[in-house]
């Protein structure tokens, strides 16, 4: 018996796929590639006694795959391999940098391919449930230069903005039970909302965001009535959002290195560089990346926004790619209904899903006003 699902990813301009797959006789995983539409059968990258293989990703010029790589003999640990493209022979093996121990939740390769960013469990990071304790970390693909871990949530490799609840591309995988907290963690401790829309309050002043991921998403700081009420990039004096009192260092400018320009670009729309924002797309990169990034429409997701700026004057609130080559698309009809809201219902809701996968299959994005999930059964 076997199973596949222990990720994937396209190379050779879309029309392969490498994969990892499960043998539940050994329970151990191995890289398999096929041709996207599954002609001629899986072949068998790697078989290596007592080692697992999985998270498959492919260099965005298409010459290198990165992969995790679990030893099962104890003591236990994770490791870094790294194969070429086409032959599959291995060119280097990478061991974890310290904090990083084990288990690996995501791997990917930089925009110009000289790094690897991978998520596993971190030293000294303590929290009752495992997925919590994942840091994101960076090596070089030679195995030096490791980086300073820095967490966020669920990585997405393909897109440089803040990760909206169900942003995809053709190379992402796409959990949606990542949906992410109901309210946004910007917010000082709130008491529970009482509404779907309940408005944010300033009370309780506790300007503390334990989750890295949050004050990363953030900005390090955080929001109040008064700062969701002013213009955006009009954050006079006082009112300006407070820094968290929890930042450590990078925390603030995490998402604008990420996207190569201030949160305050995103109030006029004034992007140098737009095409940063998704680096290596097609079609000006034959055999890029498929950028499609999905949000619910009139900017009903309080906490990631949609198509315009909106409540926030420091310019967080923007789920739409600036870059020429990324698709934008509303998804409407999202549920409000609580605990979620929006923002949590969204990964769930049937229109993204279908939107989200038929991109992946079909290799390119569904038509402007086409119903993604005509002809599909519910499950």
């Amino acid at each position: 018996m076997e199973s596949d699902g222990a990720g994937h990813d396209f190379y050779a301009a879309g029309q392969q796929l490498v994969f990892s797959r499960y043998d539940r006789t050994t329970q151990r995983y191995d890289l398999y590639t096929t041709a996207a539409d599954g002609a001629g059968g899986a072949q068998r990258l790697t078989q290596t006694a007592d080692i697992s293989e999985t998270l498959p990703a492919v260099s965005h010029d298409g010459l290198l795959l990165a992969s995790r790589s679990f030893y099962h003999s104890p003591p236990p640990r994770d490791a870094i391999r790294i194969f070429q493209v086409g032959s599959w022979s291995l060119v280097r093996e990478i061991s974890l940098p310290p904090p990083a121990e084990i288990n690996f939740s995501g791997i990917g390769f930089s925009r110009d391919d000289q790094r690897l960013f991978f998520s596993a469990q971190a030293a000294g990071v303590t929290a009752p449930n495992v997925q919590n304790r994942q840091e994101v970390f960076s090596i070089k693909i030679d195995g030096t230069g490791p980086s300073s871990p820095r967490r966020r949530k669920s990585p997405s490799w393909a897109t440089a903005r803040e990760p909206s609840a169900a942003g995809t591309t053709s190379r992402t995988s796409w959990e949606p039970g990542a949906a992410g907290p109901s309210r946004s963690p910007c917010l000082r401790r709130l008491p529970p909302p009482t509404t779907a829309r309940a408005e944010p309050s300033p009370a309780g002043g506790d300007a503390s965001q334990p989750d890295r991921s949050g004050r990363e998403l953030c900005g390090g700081r955080t929001a109040t009535v008064i700062s969701q009420g002013l213009p955006c990039g009009a954050c006079p004096g006082n009112f300006a959002p407070d820094l968290f009192s929890t930042n450590l260092a990078g925390d603030e400018t995490f998402l604008t290195d990420l996207n190569g320009h201030p949160f305050s670009a995103d109030c006029n729309g004034a992007i140098a560089q737009p095409e940063l924002e998704a680096p290596r797309s097609r079609p000006t990169t034959p055999g890029g990346v498929l950028y499609l990034n999905l949000y619910s429409e009139n900017n009903a997701d309080l906490i990631v926004g949609a198509d315009t700026q909106s409540l926030d004057c420091y310019g967080r609130r923007l789920a739409r790619l600036h870059a020429p080559d990324a698709v934008n698309r509303q998804i409407s009809r999202v549920p409000s209904t609580l605990p979620q809201t929006v923002h949590g219902n969204f990964p769930h809701h049937r229109p993204a899903i279908c939107a989200a996968l038929k991109t992946v299959v079909n290799q390119q994005v569904p038509a402007e006003g086409e119903d993604a999930c005509a002809g599909l059964s519910v499950p």
